[in-house]
């Protein structure tokens, strides 16, 4: 079971675990992917860094493998996911599992403006996974190493397929306004 927890820079439950588990996926992931940013244990520094009041950290077998979180600019969706340097290579499977869910909640919701979905991703399999969630995903490959994934239009029938994945996928009932944290049935 995957479980997915808000947690707020505000919030004062952010122990050595929660800043731990935030500030080693974030200078994991930016080695691992070419960054020179390391903000080492810091965790107001790691607030600072990625300009966001909230991140969504995703535990797997009560381990914790990364975050996530989204950006809204122009109507257009898009997330970045960070690996903990301790999860399996396959953890960022799941962390894009778990944005495409919160991504297909956020559509849903009555007051939604997103229009299109964007990310980008370095690995083919991240792509198969996505469209088998995503099947109007529609890909543009600059590079094998550069791959940008978006969807240009949402449907009421893509918003339909939605409910009905999110249905099968998701262990409790939601309330679709209300659904910070929730629990994926693997």
């Amino acid at each position: 079971m995957i479980e997915v927890i808000k947690l707020s820079k505000e919030d004062p439950s952010i122990d050595k675990l929660w800043s731990n588990i935030l500030t080693d996926s974030f200078n994991y992931s930016q080695k691992k992917y070419g960054y020179n940013k390391d903000i080492g244990k810091d965790i107001k520094l790691f607030w600072e860094t990625i300009q966001k009041d909230f991140v969504y950290v995703v535990i797997k077998q009560n381990k914790g493998i990364g975050f996530l979180f989204f950006e809204l600019k122009d109507n257009v969706l898009s997330f970045k996911l960070f690996m903990y340097s301790r999860a399996c290579p396959m953890s960022l499977r799941t962390l894009l599992k778990v944005a495409i869910f919160r991504f297909m909640l956020e559509t849903l919701k009555e007051e939604s403006d997103i229009k299109s979905l964007s990310f980008y991703t370095w690995h083919p399999s991240i792509v198969s996974l996505a469209k088998m969630y995503l099947p109007k995903l529609q890909i543009t490959m600059y590079t094998p190493s550069d791959i940008d994934c978006f969807i240009n239009s949402i449907t009421l029938e893509e918003k339909e397929l939605f409910k009905i994945i999110l249905n099968k996928s998701i262990k409790q009932n939601i309330n679709i306004e209300n659904y910070d944290e929730f629990k994926i049935v693997v």
